[in-house]
């Protein structure tokens, strides 16, 4: 929940907007990269603390200099804050579907984040989510998720899921039986999620796919 403007690109506010993140994850730290084409038109500096995509996972700390760095220097100023939430995803009587689905998603409020990165007190409307997991591939999962603002979801470090840019909740939906993967197979899930505006926060995920978490879910803030 950092406590910069919101950036946002032209024409969002009530669908997404597409191709804001490359279709493969960063190879050596495992996060979306933003598209260049991108920064220039949404006005997103990746070296400012602001709530825009292009900070969300970059970093906890930032050098006398100003360069962004994961590793804290002498003098160094915080930048975010970390904070680990389980998001619990409940079987139905069928046995069937996982789901987890909430109108006001605002699981730092109660999370005692310091200030300036936490509100201290009231609502948390900034914040980012990562949640990494794993599954076993087997024909037929389905997964279907709405909400807002933006949403990323890679499998096997690919982009399956994009919906991108501050808009009120989206619906969206992942052909799992499309991505050519291998029966049998256990392949990786990164769900990337952002809440960046103050007029509400909403999620919903409903799958059959069993998904085994192999990180906590990390919020940074």
């Amino acid at each position: 929940s950092e406590t910069g403007p919101d950036n946002n690109c032209p024409g969002s506010g009530n669908t997404a907007t597409k191709g804001l993140v490359l279709s493969t994850l960063d190879p050596v730290t495992g996060l979306p990269v933003m598209n260049s084409a991108h920064k220039a038109a949404c006005g997103i500096d990746t070296k400012e603390p602001t709530n825009s995509p292009g900070l969300w996972f970059d970093t906890l700390w930032r050098t006398s200099t100003g360069t962004i760095t994961n590793v804290k220097p002498a003098s160094g100023v915080q930048v975010n804050h970390f904070h680990c939430v389980r998001v619990p995803l409940e079987l139905d009587a069928a046995g069937v579907y996982y789901s987890y689905g909430n109108d006001t998603f605002f699981p730092l409020d109660t999370a005692n984040i310091p200030v300036p990165y936490g509100k201290g007190s009231g609502t948390d409307y900034k914040f980012a989510m990562h949640a990494k997991a794993a599954f076993e591939y087997v024909p037929g999962l389905k997964f279907e998720f709405n909400g807002d603002d933006d949403v990323w979801i890679f499998i096997d470090r690919k982009l399956v899921l994009d919906l991108g840019g501050m808009h009120a909740a989206t619906a969206g939906s992942i052909n799992i039986d499309a991505l050519g993967l291998v029966e049998g197979r256990s392949y990786q899930f990164d769900m990337f999620y952002n809440e960046r505006h103050t007029t509400g926060s909403s999620i919903m995920i409903k799958t059959t796919m069993n998904l085994v978490p192999t990180i906590d879910v990390l919020f940074d803030t």
